[in-house]
């Protein structure tokens, strides 16, 4: 029989509007998670799929992640949801652009993100034009 294991999503969010996500931490990384993001953040820091954008407006989000395969300008995917509280998202919309014709539309669900304070956070300067 196998146990279900814990998993967690680890993303940055910056004040300026750029989101580093450094990947999925099982409950072990998660308890040693200063090792785990130190490691993570110099592994992924070049790879531009690990960063994106978002925007809040009033209690509105929208969070678009970047792919340079996909072409014309559009982003590979897009959340979109609300702020519940001032520790918790609700994403409750999303949209693939794996054929930017076509996007695949995935809506009535609620996918939450919870905060906590990190510090210090990795540094949010990166390159995006090479």
């Amino acid at each position: 029989m196998y146990g279900e294991v814990n998993t967690y999503d680890i993303v940055f969010y910056y004040k300026n509007g750029v989101s580093f996500n450094i990947g999925t931490a099982t409950e072990k990384e998660f308890g040693e998670l200063d090792n785990f993001i130190r490691k993570k953040a110099i592994e992924l820091r070049d790879d531009k799929i690990n960063w994106g954008l978002y925007q809040i407006n009033k209690n509105k989000i929208i969070w678009e992640g970047w792919n340079t395969s996909i072409g014309g300008g559009l982003p590979k995917w897009r959340a979109e949801g609300y702020i519940h509280n001032d520790s918790t998202i609700v994403f409750n919309r999303n949209i693939i652009y794996d054929d930017k014709w076509f996007p695949k539309v995935k809506e009535g669900y609620e996918s939450l993100i919870h905060f906590y304070k990190f510090s210090p956070k990795p540094d949010s300067t990166n390159n995006f034009t090479n």
